[in-house]
């Protein structure tokens, strides 16, 4: 986001703007006798560097649209998402619910306009143990009915205590998917 003078504001422009800025232009345009442009312009001075962002037009149209109907079908105050390549890390498509219109920032609160995919903190355990759970069946480890015990609230790993916001109690291998929770096998 950038602003009227074309500073900085927030995000990629902000974070490279020592690079993609420069000391200033002079923009030279041939006039005729009367002063009128006869041309567009031409730039003598040295220019910024560019910086090219992965975004994929059409991945980041489905990702907008899927998040729409994400917020509506749960009533949700907020959503984002991020798609990355998963072999070198691009970044294909992210965007952030609630929205706002980019040619009037002005009508848009700080809720709409903070990115959450970049500023916001969320518990990876939460997302990842669907990965880890499949596994875990695919191996036949566990099945749907394996049931775990949840009372305690917290695990050791690594030497640290990692302690459940809620007590659950014992989950089947089903419930531990549904809830956020830390589980030691019974």
């Amino acid at each position: 986001m950038v602003g009227l003078e074309n500073q900085p504001l927030e995000g990629i422009e902000l974070k490279y703007d020592k690079y993609l800025r420069t000391a200033g232009r002079k923009v030279y345009f041939a006039r005729d006798a009367s002063g009128s442009k006869l041309s567009s312009g031409e730039d003598l001075e040295a220019k910024g560097n560019d910086l090219l962002l992965t975004i994929d037009e059409g991945l980041q149209y489905i990702v907008e649209q899927e998040l729409d109907k994400a917020m509506a079908r749960w009533n949700s105050v907020a959503a984002s998402a991020i798609m990355m390549d998963p072999h070198t890390g691009e970044i294909l498509a992210l965007a952030n619910r609630p929205s706002y219109d980019l040619n009037n920032i002005s009508g848009a609160g700080k809720n709409a306009i903070r990115n959450r995919v970049i500023t916001d903190i969320y518990e990876p355990g939460s997302t990842f143990k669907v990965i880890v759970g499949t596994a875990a069946l695919e191996e036949k480890l566990y099945n749907l009915d394996s049931k775990f015990d949840c009372s305690r609230g917290a695990i050791e790993v690594g030497g640290k205590l990692i302690h459940d916001a809620h007590k659950h109690g014992v989950l089947t291998f089903q419930e531990v998917i549904q809830k956020s929770s830390n589980v030691g096998r019974s």
